[in-house]
């Protein structure tokens, strides 16, 4: 008997390509920027960012996950 594997368990989820919790907090980070400087040019560097951050998770879409586990792992490396 098979059991039928959904692609949408195994998939990270991507919001706007880049990881959900990379994504909320570079939002998050935004909307924090724009209360602190009360202008919209804040937004200027985070748009960068996202860029960059999106091209990456382009290129190998684990790689997110593999630098969280690494730096969550880090204390046993030294």
């Amino acid at each position: 008997m098979r059991a039928k594997v959904f692609k949408s368990l195994t998939k990270p989820v991507f919001w706007g390509g880049l990881p959900r919790e990379l994504f909320i907090f570079l939002f998050m980070f935004g909307l924090l920027s724009i209360m602190i400087f009360h202008s919209l040019k804040a937004l200027f560097p985070l748009f960068i960012i996202y860029a960059f951050l999106a091209g990456i998770a382009k290129i190998d879409h684990r790689i997110f996950s593999i630098l969280r586990e690494s730096f969550r792992f880090k204390s046993h490396y030294f």
